[in-house]
């Protein structure tokens, strides 16, 4: 069947031959999976070895409750299910209040292993924004043989289709016929380090460019502990129980850290939901924050109860249990309130400062400094990273020229993907601040110079010292955003304009937006 014009698919600056022939991806090539669902076949593309990216409409809302349901075959070889042998954890669907979400994220268990001796890496995405039309080609994915035509639905592929126009997110195509019913089908532009994921076909009739999905996958590659203001304690999960309390921050390395790491969900399909969440800790992630039958915080089973006799769709429930759904209130210096939905009380240390309290439910009352909290990235997964623009998206954080020096200029640039503009984020032990190393000078890092606490101060690059003036704390804002704040003096990094070539600099952190955001302050880390 010919494809319309109005139908778009994804781009293709210039074909990965390592992972695209024909448009099918080559036999053993570990980077893509097979999903089955009670509903759909479909193509899936790893980020990172345990982190999936597919369809929005291959998994439904049952299914994103009960994960452990879905199957997969790494890399597209039908045999014995590598689901059953590593189950899908956990589902995120994108964007999370919508009906018909346009992506899919799925975390396994553990990484995935080698297909044909190749091992699983999982592709960058790409920032750019699209420009050079005549130049974008689109590579969908399909059978690799006529054994699995029956696995696919009959679904066929065809490669080299040129993109003609963009309408909002979506790319239409012309080219050669093409069957769209093989949802999450992939196509790549090539960056300075390799393939990139542009796009991904999305549904049979609306294929979406990746750039409506970088928050939200930024978001969900994102650990974070939850700092209590008025005592810069973080709130863990008690070893010897069910509850919640406040402790010392830990140090990354120890076991205990991943007590105080959570994982923090938006709640699918409610209405008004933009700020609705489960939360969950990186050593329990089968078990979520809620109220408990005594009305206490405590944890109890992700996964809501299937009703008697039922093992699939479509009687499974769609929706998360009620009493371990969240609140986010955002406060005016960047904290937030966490009620509970179910009963409206706030998430509360009873006043007091002291090591081992335990949270408890209060009414809600955002004077307390014992109900605020601050939500700091403290496990990035992955790496290296960009910083782009939250408001400019294809502008990032650049060391300018590349220089490996000292004294080199931060500014902001067209996203390229170069290696002066991808970092590693080491993490100071103890704490939930970051050193930013930029990838072509690793015994370089960014900071402000000299201890400077004067708003507007230019940032630097400067020799690795591990000083308060190179820490920075990536504190959540507005969804998939970050601000990054400097430890020495509690000020935001901050673009002094929205173009290329825009100096970064330091100034106070502002909180004036409609969530209390700020845009020239506000950052995505992917």
């Amino acid at each position: 069947m010919n494809v319309p014009l109005s139908i778009g698919l994804v781009l293709l600056l210039s074909a990965p031959a390592h992972a695209l022939i024909g448009g099918h991806p080559e036999p053993d090539d570990s980077n893509f999976v097979a999903i089955t669902t009670a509903s759909s076949n479909c193509a899936g593309v790893l980020l990172t070895p345990n982190l999936i990216l597919t369809s929005g409409r291959c998994i439904d809302g049952k299914e994103q409750q009960h994960p452990e349901l879905i199957g997969y075959f790494h890399g597209l070889v039908h045999g014995d299910e590598d689901s059953d042998r590593n189950p899908v954890r956990e589902v995120y669907r994108i964007p999370a209040e919508s009906p018909h979400p346009d992506f899919a994220l799925m975390r396994l268990g553990s990484p995935l292993g080698t297909v044909g001796g190749i091992a699983a890496t999982g592709f960058p995405i790409y920032p750019g924004q699209i420009e050079a039309l005549h130049d974008l080609k689109c590579f969908g994915l399909g059978p690799l043989s006529a054994a699995e035509l029956h696995f696919y639905g009959n679904t066929l592929a065809s490669a080299d289709y040129h993109v003609a126009g963009v309408v909002g997110s979506q790319l239409v195509l012309a080219g050669l016929p093409l069957h769209v019913y093989d949802q999450g089908g992939v196509c790549f532009n090539q960056g300075p380090s390799g393939p990139e994921i542009a796009a991904i076909l999305a549904t049979s009739s609306e294929p979406m460019s990746i750039t409506t999905a970088r928050k939200a996958i930024a978001e969900f590659r994102t650990s974070y502990n939850l700092v209590a203001s008025n005592s810069g304690m973080c709130l863990g999960k008690n070893s010897s129980g069910s509850g919640v309390w406040q402790f010392p921050c830990a140090d990354p390395a120890t076991e205990f850290a991943q007590d105080q790491t959570w994982m923090v969900r938006r709640v699918p399909q409610l209405p008004n939901n933009v700020q609705s969440f489960q939360i969950r800790t990186q050593r329990y992630s089968n078990d979520c924050l809620g109220v408990t039958g005594n009305g206490e915080v405590g944890f109890s089973p992700c996964p809501p109860d299937m009703p008697a006799g039922t093992s699939w769709p479509p009687l499974l429930p769609s929706m998360p249990r009620a009493e371990q759904i969240w609140l986010m209130h955002d406060l005016d210096d960047g904290a937030v309130q966490i009620a509970s939905q179910m009963t409206g009380l706030c998430i509360s240390l009873d006043g007091s400062t002291s090591l081992g309290t335990f949270a408890r439910q209060m009414p809600c009352d955002e004077r307390r400094a014992d109900q605020r909290f601050h939500i700091n990235a403290v496990e990035l997964e992955g790496g290296p990273f960009r910083i782009a623009n939250w408001e400019a998206p294809s502008l990032c954080v650049d060391i300018a020229g590349a220089s490996p020096d000292d004294g080199a200029a931060i500014n902001e640039f067209s996203c390229h993907g170069g290696p002066n503009q991808n970092f590693l984020m080491g993490r100071n032990a103890g704490s939930t601040f970051h050193y930013i190393q930029p990838m072509h000078a690793l015994s370089e890092a960014i900071e402000v110079p000299n201890y400077d606490s004067t708003p507007g101060a230019l940032l630097r690059q400067w020799h690795f010292s591990a000083e308060k003036n190179q820490q920075w704390m990536f504190s959540w804002d507005v969804f998939g955003t970050y601000r990054i704040i400097a430890k020495h003096d509690g000020q935001c990094m901050t673009t002094q304009a929205n173009f290329s070539g825009a100096p970064m600099v330091q100034k106070p952190c502002r909180y004036d937006g409609p969530s209390h955001e700020s845009p020239m302050q506000t950052f995505i880390i992917e």
